[in-house]
Parts: C-alpha cells; sequence; structure tokens
C-alpha cells in the first residue's frame, strides 16, 4: 500500500473514532442551565462548557463570563449523579481573572470522577491554568494553548520623564 493511501485511512479512522467519541459524550450534556439528561445505559459523560473570558462578573453585558461558581455547580452536580462515569470540560477561552482560574482549577483537582478536557479554539492565560489540573488533557493542532501569565502590556515613558524633569528611583531589599 502506497504512503499517500496509509495516509488517507489513517485521516478516515481518526476522523471516524472522534465522531464516535463525540457522539458517545454528546448522550450526556451539561449545558449553560445546568440541566443534566441521562444516557439510557447509565454510564454517561458529563460535557461543562467553559466558553469565554473566566471572571466574576461582567461590566459589559454581551461579554460571556464563565465564573468559578458556574463550573463548581456543574462539576458537583456530575459527581452526584451516578450515571455520570467521567466529566469533559469543553474549552474555549482566552483566560481571565488569575483568582478565578485558580478557584477553577482546584474544583477540577478535587474532582473525585476523571476529568477530560478538550481545547477546541483557544486555552489560554488562566484558561491553561484552570484545566492543568485536568486528568488528560486534548487539543487540535491548530489550538491556541499555554502562556500562563506571560502577557503583560506597558508603556516606556523613559522620554517623557527625561523631558519633563522627573526622575525614578527603585528601592530593593531582599
Amino acid at each position: 500500500m502506497k504512503k499517500d493511501s496509509k495516509i488517507v485511512i489513517s485521516i478516515i479512522v481518526g476522523g471516524l473514532l472522534v465522531i464516535a467519541l463525540l457522539l458517545i459524550a454528546l448522550f450526556t450534556v451539561i449545558d449553560g442551565t445546568n440541566t443534566l439528561s441521562s444516557a439510557p445505559n447509565g454510564n454517561t459523560v458529563a460535557i461543562i462548557p467553559l466558553q469565554g473570558e473566566i471572571g466574576y462578573g461582567s461590566t459589559n453585558s454581551s461579554d460571556s463570563v464563565v465564573t468559578p461558581e458556574m463550573i463548581q455547580n456543574s462539576i458537583s452536580q456530575a459527581e452526584s449523579d451516578s450515571s455520570v462515569s467521567s466529566i469533559v470540560i469543553d474549552v474555549n477561552s482566552p483566560g481571565g481573572s488569575p483568582v478565578a482560574s485558580e478557584e477553577i482549577m482546584n474544583s477540577i483537582k478535587s474532582s473525585k470522577k476523571p476529568v477530560v478536557v478538550w481545547i477546541s479554539d483557544v486555552g489560554a492565560s488562566g484558561a491553561y491554568l484552570a484545566f492543568s489540573s485536568a486528568d488528560k488533557i486534548i487539543a487540535s493542532p491548530s489550538s491556541m494553548v499555554g502562556s500562563i501569565g506571560v502577557i503583560m502590556q506597558i508603556t516606556d515613558l523613559s522620554k517623557y520623564y527625561q523631558e519633563n524633569g522627573i526622575n525614578i528611583s527603585s528601592i530593593k531589599a531582599g
């Protein structure tokens, strides 16, 4: 069999496996309203969406903000349902509040059921911190993943300070 044929067959088989896993996972879904529906066989997977910025609230009503309480409630609901055997967290988030992200991370870490994270488009900054304690992390090669706390914007005002006679002193200890 030619190398190209093997690649095509591998892609087709891999795609069919992903579709089969997603169909199995869709038997149980925890949506934004935290409603849980069970599959008929009693062995289900809870899917918890983590879509949007992580924080405690939003000043702009059009922004989608995921709070630690939302994720904690969803995990608690999945853990209290005996038909749920594992949890999948569907992530598409640029991150957000470090404290809120850490609270979500602790909720995932303390889960008694296995937690798998699926990163669709973005799992960066605080989102990456939040799901770093999961049992397994799965992402597409084209997903943007990583960068815990590495982005910081600063303005260079040194010329302004020089022109206006402003001196800067740093006092350091330890």
